[in-house]
């Protein structure tokens, strides 16, 4: 009976030396996740133009905060140009004000937008970003960013970070919602006159940050389903 070559293991395909037990499993060299959830590459990064989508969200970003912030310091309708701004937004783009802010409330299509941004350009003299990150995973962002207002009828200076949560589709912005870290010192800081001015008395009077729309009588009716925009366009 012949005897097995010692330097032939009887078992090239399982235990052997030179190919071992994981060969063709997790091999030390490549993770056992490294086709899965690589966590430089998501699971999706090759799924549906992933990358060309962060790609081109990042370029459409830049694009909006650039024209919200020459939009808002040239004071608005009449004074600056939307069509960079509107250029952004998608048909039925969405934002979504904090309770608590003197412009809060839902601002619908880029015109209910337009109407919010001559509100920002009522009240702010300017805008400054500081600071800004960006998570972009495909068309789902959110960007925290430091901002410095100069607000316009008091020249106060308010420093604060806003968080945004934002959705693309086609290339343009279909909703956004922001919180502020201190929705409150907004209106301290553009003063409670400008604020009434510019937003319309509802925005002093409604704690909550829902919209109060007055009647003749004097009394407040509080309604949570239209926005601003519906009745104090500037």
């Amino acid at each position: 009976m012949t005897q097995p070559d010692a330097s032939t293991p009887s078992y090239p395909y399982e235990h052997g030396a030179s190919t071992p037990p994981h060969a063709y499993g997790h091999v030390a060299s490549t993770p056992p996740h490294a086709y899965g959830h690589v966590a430089s590459t998501p699971p999706h990064a090759y799924e549906d133009g992933y990358e060309d989508n962060s790609t081109r969200t990042r370029a459409l970003l830049e694009r909006f905060y650039e024209a919200e912030r020459a939009y808002v310091a040239a004071g608005g309708p009449g004074r600056a140009d939307f069509s960079a701004l509107a250029a952004c937004l998608a048909p039925d783009v969405v934002l979504h004000q904090s309770p608590g802010l003197p412009y809060a409330g839902e601002w619908r299509g880029p015109a209910g937008l337009e109407r919010f941004m001559a509100v920002m350009g009522g009240l702010w003299q300017s805008m400054e970003f500081l600071e800004q990150r960006q998570s972009v995973d495909g068309e789902e962002v959110v960007v925290t960013s430091r901002v410095r207002f100069t607000a316009r009828a008091t020249g106060r200076v308010l420093t604060t970070t806003i968080v945004q949560l934002m959705s693309v589709r086609d290339g343009r912005i279909r909703e956004v919602r922001p919180f502020y870290w201190d929705p409150a010192a907004v209106t301290e800081t553009c003063g409670p006159e400008a604020v009434r001015d510019v937003c319309g008395p509802e925005a002093i009077s409604d704690v909550c940050g829902r919209t109060a729309v007055r009647d003749v009588s004097g009394r407040t009716a509080v309604s949570g389903t239209s926005g601003p925009a519906a009745d104090h366009p500037a």
